[in-house]
């Protein structure tokens, strides 16, 4: 058994104001019709411990903030959370202490190896996190099991209902029946047997293949078996010159590419120079046009009738 829970008192903020319900520690059991809220007043006064799948109700809601006082051992804690937030972060404090830090832990966590506001007051209250297969239980098991007896507890655990492995679990633990060692040695005989299975299957269904003659001949399986590791074998040498025959041509193209950027950049080059010698050889050849006009016109003799014009002073 673990050690002593008791709640001195819940508080909470509504509308920025505090206020405070004082428990005198007596155990209390809630009688009411189903679906009166037993369980939601029970859920809203464990709320701030860091309850997972606990359903937030517009009362808890409404608050800023929720505080409980409660005494694990004769130590005083107080445990804060959000209200308005289900995911939000727990702060744990130890009331004895007041030097100590005080503890911001999340109430859901994602990163490996941190722990959380429920495995935290679990560990406080000394319930180990105790494993069965695929089955973990927490402090929303513990609470779900032992801290609030519900009807559906009641139907599945009392009146011969449906078994629930979690809650079985859950009250292993807090009635010590629970060991570490154990809980080892069963898993390792469950591993065992479930291995033992598959293999008793793969015989049995061996030996139906073999009953049946569907099984071929071990020995015509291995030489089969050696022929395609000879193929293999053999295609994986073609594979590996046809590789290399692809890495030379790869080589050769980027080659081959090189050239002819260098051959293209000669042949820009050149019909540059084309085209300016192009453009100086039409100049040359408009200046000769000029040239043969002029001289043409030198050369022609004058027409009858027409006489050279003199220059010059004239005597009379």
């Amino acid at each position: 058994m673990g050690p002593s829970f008791v709640i001195e008192r819940l508080e909470f903020q509504r509308g920025g104001v505090w206020y405070a319900r004082h428990f005198t520690g007596l155990v209390t059991f809630l009688v009411g019709h189903s679906k009166s809220g037993k369980s939601t007043a029970i859920e809203a006064l464990l709320y701030p411990l860091g309850l997972m799948n606990t359903t937030i109700m517009p009362e808890v809601r409404a608050c800023q903030l929720v505080r409980l006082v409660f005494r694990v051992a004769g130590t005083r804690w107080q445990a804060t959370r959000s209200g308005a937030d289900s995911r939000a972060r727990v702060l744990l404090k130890n009331l004895d202490a007041p030097d100590e830090i005080e503890h911001s832990l999340p109430v859901v966590t994602a990163k490996a190896g941190e722990s959380t506001a429920g495995a935290f007051v679990q560990d406080l209250l000394g319930l180990p996190a105790a494993i069965r297969g695929t089955t973990r239980v927490g402090l929303d098991a513990f609470h779900g099991t032992a801290m609030a007896l519900r009807q559906n507890t009641i139907a599945s655990e009392f009146l011969g209902g449906e078994k629930d492995t979690a809650r079985v679990l859950a009250l292993e633990v807090i009635l010590g029946l629970w060991n570490e060692g154990l809980a080892g040695l069963e898993k390792n005989a469950s591993e065992t047997e479930s291995r033992h299975r598959a293999a008793r299957s793969a015989l049995n269904q061996f030996k139906r293949l073999r009953d049946t003659g569907a099984l071929a001949d071990p020995a015509g399986i291995r030489a089969e078996h050696e022929q395609k590791l000879r193929e293999h074998h053999t295609a994986a040498g073609r594979w590996q010159k046809a590789s290399e025959a692809l890495t030379a041509a790869v080589g050769e193209h980027g080659r081959l590419i090189a050239l002819h950027k260098a051959a293209e950049q000669q042949r820009r080059k050149a019909a540059k120079q084309a085209e300016a010698a192009r453009i100086k050889l039409n100049g040359a050849a408009a200046d000769q046009a000029r040239v043969e006009g002029g001289l043409d016109a030198l050369l022609a003799p004058p027409a009858p009738g027409l006489h050279p014009v003199r220059t010059g002073s004239s005597r009379t």
